[in-house]
């Protein structure tokens, strides 16, 4: 009878022990901040081996999209803003970048180059992050 005792005791106190764990991983997790991501440093470099190619004022793009600098990423081309900071999903730059895209041929459209799914993230992630000029 008392071995059953401790046997329930030792039990709950597991279920306590694991709960409390439990809860402090969360807390953990909610407290993590994601990396900010930098133009500079993360996105310019993907921009400028993927996409100046065909989307630099050197290039008479008909989108008219320019890539060249943050500012001519930020211009409106023919067919309106290409980014819409904080609003990844809705940002045409972006959705261009799926497989396959909302509208249009996917981006960049040749088969032999294209980024991979982090990179892909990446963009994502700085567009939620409200597409800063860092």
């Amino acid at each position: 009878m008392k071995m059953q005792r401790v046997g329930r005791l030792y039990a709950v106190g597991l279920l306590v022990l694991a709960l409390a764990v439990s809860y402090g991983n969360l807390n953990l997790q909610k407290g993590k901040k994601e990396k900010e991501i930098s133009y500079s440093k993360d996105v310019f470099p993907i921009i400028k081996k993927y996409c100046l190619i065909c989307h630099s004022l050197e290039n008479d793009h008909p989108s008219e999209l320019f890539l060249d600098t943050y500012e001519d990423m930020m211009n409106e081309s023919r067919h309106g803003k290409a980014i819409l900071p904080g609003e990844a999903e809705k940002s045409p730059f972006y959705q261009k970048l799926l497989s396959p895209p909302p509208f249009g041929r996917q981006m960049p459209p040749s088969r032999k180059i294209k980024l991979t799914p982090e990179q892909i993230e990446l963009l994502r992630v700085w567009i939620n992050q409200g597409a800063k000029n860092n």
